[in-house]
């Protein structure tokens, strides 16, 4: 299905029933990303599973960065009339929702961020230089964007008010010490490092384990709202 919000088609699928989740993936991969998560998921939800624009089916753009790409979603949700859904981000799709807590602090429910960054400099130095290799060779916006941003000051962090979990692999590429760092500035947050686990194997390879710790911080979030 295809949702025309500010501006850009975005393709998305949904799945299951219950309150709404959304499911948003990384750079340069689509909702297929997280395919395994969504079905585990959807046994307890309604879940909507996004391509970001310019990637997957939703349609091309040139335009890109996390702020515009937070209004795509602020937009989807409010012309879909989803109510309070709660949203799992893995690394671009964290720092989506990170951007979303901070700019619309009434619109979800409950926020886990998977592997995300506050700040070009909270990547660890040899995979900034990776990318930075990738995009002297390929000029794409994608690897540009994981280069310059984000850029989300302690003080909008500390503005959070949606309740957010902070997730990471014991092997991330996200330095422990600024996740640990964004927990710490944002309110009432949680944070859990996953042991043995990289960048996003516990929401792929290992997806149940995500499950297990994001299905009870999520209900917790939502029986708040009751």
């Amino acid at each position: 299905m295809f949702a025309d919000v500010n501006g850009i088609r975005l393709y998305y699928e949904v799945k299951g029933s219950g309150p709404p989740l959304i499911l948003l993936h990384g750079n340069s991969t689509d909702h297929r990303f997280l395919s395994k998560l969504a079905s585990l998921f959807s046994e307890h939800f309604t879940v909507y599973s996004i391509d970001s624009r310019a990637h997957g089916k939703s349609e091309k753009s040139d335009v890109l960065g996390y702020r515009i790409m937070a209004l795509d979603i602020a937009e989807f949700i409010v012309k879909l009339d989803l109510k309070k859904p709660a949203l799992l981000g893995s690394s671009d799709g964290g720092i989506i929702g990170l951007v979303l807590a901070v700019a619309y602090p009434d619109l979800l429910s409950a926020l886990v961020a998977c592997g995300a960054n506050a700040a070009p400099t909270g990547l660890k130095r040899r995979y900034r230089a990776f990318i930075k290799i990738l995009h002297l060779g390929s000029l794409n916006p994608k690897y540009k964007m994981i280069l310059n941003e984000p850029d989300l000051s302690a003080a909008e962090l500390i503005s959070v008010k949606t309740p957010t979990l902070i997730m990471a692999g014991q092997f991330d590429i996200v330095h422990r010490i600024h996740t640990l760092k964004m927990a710490r500035l944002i309110p009432g947050s949680e944070v859990c490092i996953v042991p043995g686990e990289g960048h996003t194997s516990y929401l792929t390879r290992s997806a149940e384990k995500c499950v297990k710790r994001v299905l009870p911080f999520i209900e917790k979030a939502r029986e708040k709202l009751l």
